[in-house]
């Protein structure tokens, strides 16, 4: 059995697409961020301002492991092409963001997961990258894709 789409959990902002081909709806704490990371190019799939909230809320609870719960409250999440994840990683080293990305396991660190999925032909996909960091980071991380985007257009 495969859990239906639950519908957004959290407020959201309607956003341009970067191709122009409409609008997408984003949480409403994640908007800018998401804007300022399609300024700088890379691409975003899905997002979420509080993974864990949304696991809580949203998720049946026959599909909800033991402690999934905690583990991802106050994270947030963006799902992104592996390779853009990683261009955007890149991006960020250069901030005050670099220990966050390299000190795994401390307190406000980022996780990256690559989910290994099988692909049409047979082989393995591992084509998008989840990222996860502290929620509270969010106005910070607005700041710096800012600064980042100003400096890449001069």
């Amino acid at each position: 059995m495969i859990a239906e789409i639950t519908p957004q959990i959290h407020s959201t902002v309607s956003l341009d697409s970067p191709d122009g081909s409409g609008t997408i709806d984003v949480d409403k704490q994640l908007g800018h961020v998401v804007e300022r990371i399609w300024g700088l190019g890379h691409t975003t799939m899905m997002s979420c301002q509080d993974i864990g909230h949304y696991i809580e809320q949203a998720t049946p609870p026959a599909f909800v492991i033991p402690g999934d719960v905690e583990y991802h409250r106050g994270l947030a999440w963006i799902k992104m092409p592996l390779l853009s994840a990683r261009d955007l990683l890149d991006d960020l080293k250069r901030t005050p963001f670099r220990d966050r990305l390299v000190c795994p396991w401390r307190r406000g660190s980022w996780r990256m997961l690559a989910r290994i999925g099988l692909s049409n032909d047979g082989g393995f996909d591992v084509s998008a990258a989840h990222l996860y960091f502290p929620a509270n980071q969010i106005p910070e991380l607005q700041t710096v894709l800012s600064d980042l985007k100003e400096e890449n257009d001069r």
